[in-house]
């Protein structure tokens, strides 16, 4: 039977209600509390999609636990930044990009032996990467007064975003044109 709390649940997440363990009902809770009703709007009855509700809450409490402060932190630091954003503030006025000072970084020469390392650490680092490819225009707020497009992408071969992006520079591989 649900609690007077679960009453203002929405449906499909009160249908799904006997298949949440303790941990999934305070999470689900949580979003509630957060005005994040909406999703469950879409939840399948129980018997359907049922590991990937519980694999949503793993997910969830993942982040929860990693997040500093938490879902409620998360959420009202996502409606300050999208309110921001609407009243057209810059996220990163006043800040400049700098190059590290002296000795900050590490100097490399490909083919050495502490180029093979950091490669094969970038490379196991690799499957964590995502890439997104920038709107067209002029790159001003990155510090960058030329096309977007033209900055480097790879440090190997200083092709651009533009050439590897269209399999023409040479750290693009196959060449076949799908890039990323």
């Amino acid at each position: 039977m649900a609690s007077r709390e679960e009453e203002d649940w929405p449906e499909p997440l009160l249908a799904n209600r006997p298949l949440l363990n303790p941990s999934e009902i305070s999470l689900a809770k949580l979003l509630l509390k957060c005005g994040q009703s909406h999703l469950f709007a879409e939840w399948e009855p129980v018997g359907t999609a049922d590991e990937k509700k519980h694999e949503f809450f793993a997910q969830l409490q993942s982040m929860h636990e990693a997040y500093p402060g938490g879902i409620e932190a998360y959420v009202q630091n996502a409606r300050r930044l999208l309110a921001a954003s609407a009243a057209g503030a810059n996220p990163l006025e006043g800040w400049t990009p700098s190059v590290p000072l002296e000795g900050l970084g590490v100097q490399l020469t490909p083919g050495d032996a502490e180029f093979e390392r950091y490669e094969k650490l970038g490379l196991e680092a690799a499957v964590h990467l995502a890439f997104a490819v920038p709107a067209g225009g002029l790159g001003e707020r990155l510090g960058y007064s030329g096309v977007k497009f033209s900055l480097p992408a790879e440090i190997s071969s200083g092709a651009s975003v533009l050439q590897v992006r269209s399999g023409s520079g040479s750290g693009s591989g196959s060449g076949s044109g799908s890039g990323f």
